[in-house]
């Protein structure tokens, strides 16, 4: 079973690999979109993907006793309780000055790095064994899963197989995080990944890594220039974590 969750105006189906998961934004029609915020709401509003005719529809419901004339109204941002992240998604709609945030960012802690991502092991460099040697009629066997790498991989050297065990050359375009295990079992083998690659693969990471190129002394935003470090670096907020640091940098930038 496929279930739908709702974030903001938009969907993502879970129970999908991570390749999968992209959100589907969308917009409420006429009738939805007149519906008012109120912290009070008289009614819920839910999308809802029917996944057999591939159809997504809103679902709405009265959570309250209601008159005839009682105005319909919703709330925004539904199952956000912090105060400020309330006060901070209903910008839009209700604006109010975040200046007196620190829009400075700081080092996360490594419960970040490892939350909801299984853990990678190291390979054993003790059982590589030397590469496999090109020329001579040899050709290096190629499996991938990746259509391009099928349909556009022609030079002689290689051989695209349909069998990972025949193969010398692996490439997956799922995540692979079992590095130990590779080289102890294909220790001639190569992959097209290696060991913790999401420090620059996955955008969130790769912002944190490079700030680390910061000087001792130089942390912090330019009071004047609101310029972020380091200057090389676009300046980069993740709005998950770091949302209030990020609207307060806004507001003071648009003062200026």
């Amino acid at each position: 079973m496929v279930f739908c969750t709702r974030c903001g105006n938009s969907t993502r189906l879970i129970n999908l690999s991570a390749e999968e998961k992209l959100p589907v934004w969308y917009i409420l029609d006429e009738f939805g979109s007149r519906v008012q915020h109120s912290h009070d709401p008289s009614f819920r509003m839910v999308p809802f993907f029917y996944i057999p005719t591939q159809m997504s529809f809103t679902l709405l419901w009265p959570i309250k006793s209601l008159e005839q004339g009682d105005e319909v109204t919703r709330d925004y941002v539904e199952n956000v309780h912090d105060e400020l992240l309330r006060k901070i998604r209903l910008l839009p709609w209700e604006p109010a000055d975040l200046t007196d945030i620190s829009a400075n960012q700081t080092e996360p802690e490594e419960a970040f790095f490892t939350s909801s991502r299984r853990n990678e092991t190291l390979p054993d460099h003790e059982r590589l064994e030397p590469i496999p040697t090109i020329g001579g009629g040899n050709k290096l066997k190629v499996f991938a899963n990746y259509i391009y790498v099928k349909d556009y991989l022609k030079d002689s050297r290689f051989e695209i197989v349909e069998n990972q065990e025949e193969a010398d050359i692996l490439w997956l375009n799922n995540h692979f995080k079992d590095y130990k295990t590779f080289s102890e079992d294909s220790p001639r083998k190569f992959i097209n990944q290696f060991p913790y690659e999401s420090v620059i693969t996955i955008k969130d990471f790769l912002a944190i890594v490079c700030r680390r190129d910061q000087l001792e002394g130089e942390l912090g935003i330019g009071v004047v220039s609101m310029d972020t470090l380091p200057r090389w670096l676009p300046t980069t907020y993740n709005l998950t974590t770091e949302l209030p640091q990020f609207v307060s940098y806004f507001q003071q930038r648009e003062s200026k």
